[in-house]
């Protein structure tokens, strides 16, 4: 429920500054919102909102790089080098906070894309594993006579059908026969992924249930 909230007051703002004329002919749909902010908005309302935005920058980035790094030290170098002295862990997570800074930098530095936004190529790619995820919630939920190889089968087909329709939309160069619906829009990989998820849970499970017949039988 918090995050049907959180993301209604997104598409508020987004609404909000529609209304209000802020997407002017070639303005990059990134730049509608702090160009409004700077131009628009009153000198201490406009350095409020600056400062909430730089404020939640750097509190998504430090709990990345800090997961990065803690997740680095203690799942695979201590199990690796068998240390336990947590001294010795923590000046190893302090040079890998700085490992994963630069290459979190360096992979910011490297997007030249201008014309498709850096969120907006993240969910994307993330796309290809999220409609699996949710279509095996549905499948355990509304589903019960799906069983572990069914959701596990699902689960994978999903993921391979999505991956080609995704990185053929964000990888330049892709070759152009493996990619499959290249006019569906991003917004709808998630929908996509969970619908064949599903489609294939239940066709798996109506298999193995008439092969098991079949078999007693």
């Amino acid at each position: 429920m918090f995050i049907i909230a959180q993301f209604t007051l997104f598409l508020l703002v987004g609404t909000s500054l529609w209304l209000a004329g802020a997407d002017h002919a070639g303005t990059r749909s990134d730049a509608i919102y702090p160009t409004f902010v700077i131009t628009q908005l009153p000198v201490g309302v406009a350095g409020l909102v600056v400062a909430g935005i730089l404020a939640a920058a750097m509190s998504s980035h430090a709990s990345a790089v800090n997961s990065l790094a803690s997740a680095s030290t203690h799942d695979f170098y201590a199990p690796l080098t068998h240390r336990a002295d947590p001294a010795h862990l923590l000046r190893v997570g302090r040079w890998l906070t700085l490992v994963w800074t630069a290459v979190l930098v360096a992979g910011a530095m490297a997007f030249r894309n201008q014309n498709t936004p850096v969120v907006q190529l993240a969910l994307s790619v993330a796309s290809i594993t999220y409609g699996s995820l949710l279509g095996t919630y549905l499948l355990g939920g509304l589903w019960k006579r799906a069983g572990q190889r069914d959701v596990i089968v699902a689960m994978v087909t999903g993921a391979l059908i999505m991956t080609p329709i995704v990185l053929g939309a964000v990888v330049p160069r892709f070759p152009a026969g493996l990619h499959w619906l290249p006019g569906l829009a991003w917004p709808w990989y998630v929908p996509l992924g969970t619908a064949i998820t599903v489609a294939v849970g239940i066709v798996s499970s109506a298999v193995g249930r008439s092969g098991g017949q079949a078999v007693r039988a």
